[in-house]
């Protein structure tokens, strides 16, 4: 592990009114991952909500699932050259962070398991041949309709694809930041 390159990060997060100034130290394997700053914004959210997570271990090619980087609960990024068709989150995770589908330009269609309880900001960030996004029924926080994902306690939508329609039937008041981007 002596030869990992360690690399600080800093930037700010923001959260509602509120800023978060983050310094995060990243180990990561040379040339195994390219690092955006998409994705650190997404490993910084980890951190920041989930402090016990282990975030030395990100680039690490054991932590890499068919092109999708977890790191316990939590799916953090994909390799947009690897992720395609359609792609189910694997059950059990708890957290898809900020832009972590960015780029997958070639994924037609995202299933999102019961466990799922966060969502970051603009999910699928530059996935332009998404055209299907369903939610599995026995999630508690979130549900799909008209190829939406919508929080269901506060009836805002927040992701989209190109397929989308927006319900009609009152379950959203709202369309949430990035939501469409």
């Amino acid at each position: 592990i002596d030869d990992v390159p360690i690399l600080p990060l800093k930037y700010k997060l923001y959260e509602s009114d509120r800023v978060f100034p983050v310094l995060l130290m990243l180990k990561f394997a040379a040339g195994n991952h390219r690092v955006y700053g998409d994705m650190i914004r997404g490993i910084a959210q980890l951190a920041k909500d989930f402090p016990e997570a282990d975030l030395t271990l990100c680039g690490f090619p054991d932590n890499w699932e068919d092109g999708v980087l977890y790191i316990g609960k939590h799916l953090i990024a994909t390799d947009s050259e690897a992720v395609s068709g359609d792609y189910a989150i694997k059950e059990g995770t708890v957290t898809i962070a900020i832009d972590a589908f960015a780029y997958c330009e070639e994924l037609t269609s995202i299933t999102i398991p019961d466990s799922v309880k966060m969502i970051g900001l603009s999910p699928f960030y530059g996935c332009n041949e998404l055209e299907s996004i369903t939610v599995d029924s026995g999630n508690s926080v979130y549900h799909s309709a008209g190829n939406c994902i919508i929080d269901t306690e506060n009836k805002t939508i927040v992701a989209g694809c190109k397929n989308s329609v927006i319900p009609t039937d009152n379950s959203v008041t709202s369309i949430g930041d990035a939501a469409f981007y």
